[in-house]
C-alpha cells in the first residue's frame, strides 16, 4: 500500500482576481519556501538549457488546455475554482517522482464521491502546516465542505482527476528538486484556459439564441 506525505461550489463566481490570488497561495503551499538551500542539498545550475524550460512550459500549457476541455466537455459548470482546486489538492501531495505511477493509480481507483473527502483531508493535512497561506486559498477548496456533491459536479472531478494524473501532473509538480517544483507555474495557465473557454462557450451560447429585438 502506497503510503502518502499529504500536507467545498460557491454561491457566487470567482472574480479573476479572486482565482489568480487563491492559485498563488496554493502553489505557495505546494512549494518550498524561498532562501538558502539546506547544506548538501544540489541546486540547479543556473546555466539550465533553455530547451528544457521551453519544453516544460510547453507541456504546461498543454495539460491546463485538457483539463479546461475536460471541465468543459463534462459540463462541470461555471465554477472554475472547482477544476483549479482539483489540481491544486494533486499538487500538495509529496510523493517522489519514482512513485508518480503508483500515487497516479491508487487516486483514480477512488470512487467519484470519494474524492471530494480525499482532496479535504489533503488540505487539512497542509493546513497543520502552512495554516496562513491554505487560509488564503480557501476559495479552492471550501466547496468540499459541501455537505452535498452534484452528482454532474463529481462526474467532472473526477473526469478532471484523470485528466490531470494521466497528463503527468505530478512528474511536473513532484520533481525532486523543490527549486524546480518552486519555478512550476501550473495554475496560472489553468485559469486562463479555464477563463478562455468559458467566455468562448458563452458568446457561443449567445450566438445560438440571440435576444428578441423590440
Amino acid at each position: 500500500m502506497v503510503q502518502f506525505d499529504l500536507f467545498g461550489e460557491l454561491e457566487t463566481k470567482l472574480t479573476a482576481r479572486q482565482a489568480e490570488k487563491a492559485a498563488r497561495a496554493a502553489e505557495q503551499a505546494s512549494a518550498p519556501r524561498r532562501g538558502q538551500p539546506p547544506k548538501g542539498m544540489p541546486t540547479r545550475s543556473a546555466g539550465a538549457p533553455r530547451r528544457l524550460l521551453e519544453n516544460s512550459k510547453r507541456r504546461i500549457h498543454d495539460l491546463a488546455t485538457n483539463i479546461a476541455s475536460t471541465w468543459h466537455r463534462n459540463f462541470g459548470g461555471s465554477s472554475i475554482e472547482i477544476p483549479i482546486g482539483v489540481v491544486a489538492s494533486l499538487m500538495l501531495f509529496k510523493e517522489p517522482v519514482e512513485d508518480e505511477l503508483a500515487l497516479a493509480q491508487w487516486v483514480l481507483q477512488r470512487k467519484r464521491h470519494e474524492l471530494p473527502k480525499l482532496y479535504q483531508e489533503v488540505w487539512a493535512m497542509q493546513w497543520i502546516a502552512r495554516p496562513d497561506l491554505i487560509t488564503r486559498a480557501l476559495p479552492l477548496h471550501r466547496w468540499l465542505d459541501d455537505e452535498e456533491h452534484d452528482t454532474q459536479r463529481l462526474h467532472a472531478v473526477q473526469a478532471v482527476t484523470a485528466t490531470a494524473l494521466e497528463g503527468g501532473l505530478t512528474a511536473i509538480t513532484g520533481r525532486s528538486d523543490p527549486y524546480d517544483r518552486a519555478e512550476t507555474d501550473v495554475l496560472g495557465p489553468l485559469i486562463m484556459e479555464l477563463r478562455s473557454k468559458s467566455s468562448r462557450k458563452g458568446t457561443a451560447s449567445s450566438t445560438r439564441h440571440p435576444r428578441s429585438q423590440t
